[in-house]
């Protein structure tokens, strides 16, 4: 069984704060909107399980099945069945990319028109960290950085039987 960890400043580190008038973000917040500029990013590090062996493939394969989910959560963070979002009804990302191989380790990023929505950052998180525990990976979860466009690295797939 793995271990799953997140850093303190997954959600508060993504994304920028709007410039905007204080009065305006102010009633924004009374409205119960809470978002930041950007778009979500994940760094997922595979991390030693209790028997110190690290296991990227297990980690990597969770990462893909989350990615999958990902695309379902709304603008609200409430996360849909699958012919529920072909709707249209429902903001969900424009698109999931990942997960990709970065020197730090797996990144995942979503495409959500440059606004982070606070409610849908916090169920993805809730997400990735669900699909490393039913994985049994051993993981550690944190905003992933500023300024890397995830289309410069590499996808990762699951490794071939020989």
């Amino acid at each position: 069984m793995g271990i799953v960890t997140t850093a303190d400043d997954v959600v508060t580190a993504q994304g920028t704060p709007w410039d905007a008038p204080q009065e305006v973000l102010l009633d924004l917040q009374a409205n119960g909107i809470r978002t930041v500029n950007g778009d979500p990013r994940f760094l997922v590090s595979a991390r030693p399980d209790a028997n110190g062996v690290v296991e990227e493939d297990v980690v990597g394969q969770a990462l893909l099945a989350a990615a999958h989910r990902l695309q379902q959560v709304t603008y609200e963070g409430t996360e849909l069945d699958e012919p529920l979002s072909l709707t249209g009804e429902y903001y969900t990302p424009n698109m999931v990319l990942g997960p990709v191989v970065t020197d730090d380790g797996f990144l995942i990023w979503a495409d959500t028109k440059s606004e982070i929505p606070i409610p849908m950052l916090e169920k993805m998180t809730e997400i990735i960290v669900q699909a490393l525990e039913r994985a049994g990976a051993s993981a550690h979860v944190a905003a992933g950085p500023k300024g890397v466009n995830p289309f410069d690295y590499p996808a990762w797939s699951p490794p071939v039987a020989g």
